[in-house]
Formats: C-alpha cells, structure tokens, sequence
C-alpha cells in the first residue's frame, strides 16, 4: 500500500518500508523555510533522517545557465522518546529582479540532535557573462549517505541571449543529481534550452544541442533533444518520459505532456517521468513539467518546471521553469527587464520513525 506524499501515516499503523535494515511506520515532510522542531515520540528508539539544500536559480542574460540543485544527506540513529531535534529548512534561490544578472544561491539545511549534526548546503546560482561554465551543485555533510546536488547546465561558448540550459537536480540516495542540459556547442544566435536534470546515480540530463529544445531527464533516464520542426522531444525515463508537443496543423498544436506522478510514501519509491519539450522555433507550444525526481521539458514560450528534487528547463526572454524541492531553477534572458527568471526549489527534511 501506497499513500500520497501529502499524508504522514499510514492508517493501519502497518511498517510501509524497509531500509537500513529497519521498518519505518510514520513520515513527517518539512519543506517549509524555516526553524522548525520534533519531539520524538513515546516508543520510538530509532529515527532517519534524509535532508536537503536548497536549489540556486537561474543566470539572466549572456552566457546565462542554469542553477545547482541541494545537496543530500540520509542517517539512521538512536534516540529516546522525549528527545528535541532542532531543524533549519533552507529556502531556494529567489528569482531575480533584474536583468542581466547571476542566479541566486540556495541555503543550507540541518538537523541537530545532542551531537549529531546533519547538513546540506544549497545549490550554487546559474552564472551571468560567463562562458563556457556552469554553477555547482550544493554537497550533503554527516549521514551515513551524502550525495552532491546536480550541475546547472553549462553556460553558452559565445554570446548568445537565445541559448539558456536547464537547472541541475538535487542529490540523492542514487548518487550524485544530474545536471541540467546545456546549451550545445553553437557559437551563434540560435534557438537552444536545455531541460532540466533528474535524479541518478549516471545523471539524468537534459537535452543539448544547436537549434534544439532538450526535454526534462527522468530518473535514471536522460532528456532527448530535438531539431526545430514539428514535433517536441519525448521526456527522459522514468518509467516512461512524458510526450514531446507536437504540431497538428496552422491552428491546433498539442502541448508537451507532464511527466507522469505517482504516490509514494518511501523516498525510495520515487521514479518519474521528465517533461516532454516543444519543438525548436515554436512559441505556441507548452513543454511539460517534471513527474517527482524529474525535470522539466523546454520550449521557446516558456520553461517546464522541475517535479520534487528536479531541474527547471532553460527560456528565453521568458520565464524559465523553477526547480521542485531542492532542484535548480533553469536560465533565462530578461532582455527587457519584464521577466523575474527562475526559482530555485527549497529545501526539505523528512523524518521516517
């Protein structure tokens, strides 16, 4: 049995999951900014916690890229009941307010417990007027598992306001995130935006390339990319990547479909699917979100959004997509000063006890 993340118990007090060797009955979901507080239970011996930093957002204008994704950090271990753990959730990147700008930082999140300290620090913010680079991800501290929070995508080789890549996912208990798509390798005007990456330990990337829109990885699954004509690039896998949008004829176009959700209550249990993405050169065409652990698909009217710990796609002169919880924000070019760009996801801390 499966509840959706919304709940914090299951209802017949049953253990839903097991890892580390442990039953975990109960889950308490913090994923607002913050100092926050738990009071360990009567009967409870043994806790895991799983934290996470938040996202950077996007770079605005020239050799703008996408921001970091959290780090992560998972424990497991002995409390009393009666017991006080102090938590910080950090917040993620703000969106900029002006042009031509670099993205914001993600903060750090943390758990204290007597002399254990957890830690994830945030995503670093996609860069501005910088070739060829691309903002780190933010590093997990303390657990027992610590992953680095994903690569923004990698900045523009030349000056190019039509080339934003995609934010970079969180860390997690597969390994490092995965970077957000870049922006290829062209060194002229050209219509190019990455997606945003998805959780895995190989990295599940957008997709690249000149004259491409590169849809949302899935977990385990890179993004795919596609040529301006009439139809999008299909998501990365999750279980399957969400549709790429299509052109049907002068007066109907199909959007890109949404990675698919599903209810989990284990982080573990998290496998979705990445936004499908417009086809290049169309401004008629939605991308799609990230499905959890996913990216968001690109398009040349507007970014996708990256489902919880995945990447926001890259835009143009349009607001880029945000990250989900603990993912980077992706680039966009706020030539006009009309369009505040992206924003970092915040950070989260789950309790399973």
């Amino acid at each position: 049995m499966k509840i959706s993340s919304g709940a914090t118990a299951n209802a017949t007090g049953a253990a839903m999951s097991m890892h580390h060797g442990i039953p975990w009955n109960t889950r308490r979901m913090f994923t607002t900014p913050g100092i926050a507080s738990f009071t360990v239970p009567d009967g409870i011996k043994i806790m895991r916690a799983l934290v996470w930093g938040g996202g950077g957002s996007g770079g605005d204008g020239p050799y703008s890229g996408g921001g970091g994704g959290g780090g992560f950090t998972e424990h497991v271990w002995a409390v009393k009941p009666g017991d006080m753990i102090d938590m910080i959730i950090a917040s993620g990147g703000a969106r900029l307010g002006t042009a031509s700008t670099p993205g914001n930082p993600g903060g750090t999140s943390s758990l204290i417990h007597n002399n254990l300290i957890l830690s994830s620090t945030g995503g670093a913010g996609g860069n501005y007027n910088m070739p060829n680079t691309y903002a780190d991800g933010g590093k997990g501290f303390g657990g027992m598992i610590t992953a680095n929070g994903g690569k923004g995508g990698r900045t523009a080789l030349a000056s190019n306001n039509y080339a934003k890549s995609g934010g970079g996912s969180a860390g997690s208990w597969l390994g490092d995130g995965g970077a957000g798509g870049d922006t290829g390798d062209a060194t002229s005007g050209v219509n190019q935006h990455g997606g945003g990456g998805g959780i895995g330990g190989k990295g599940g990337k957008g997709g690249i390339g000149e004259y491409y829109h590169g849809s949302g990885g899935g977990v385990w699954g890179p993004g795919n990319t596609t040529k301006s004509g009439s139809n999008g690039a299909n998501g990365g896998n999750g279980y399957e990547g969400g549709k790429g949008a299509y052109y049907i004829d002068s007066a109907h176009f199909g959007p890109g479909e949404d990675g698919l959700s599903q209810d989990w209550w284990d982080i573990y249990e998290i496998n979705g699917k990445g936004g499908g993405a417009s086809p290049a050169c169309s401004t008629g065409l939605a991308p799609g979100n990230g499905g959890p652990g996913a990216g968001g698909g690109a398009a040349q009217g507007s970014g996708g959004n990256g489902g919880i710990l995945g990447g926001g796609a890259g835009n143009n002169n349009v607001n880029a997509g945000d990250g989900g919880i603990a993912g980077g924000g992706g680039a966009t070019a706020n030539i006009s000063g009309a369009y505040p760009g992206s924003k970092g996801g915040d950070g989260m801390i789950i309790l399973y006890f």
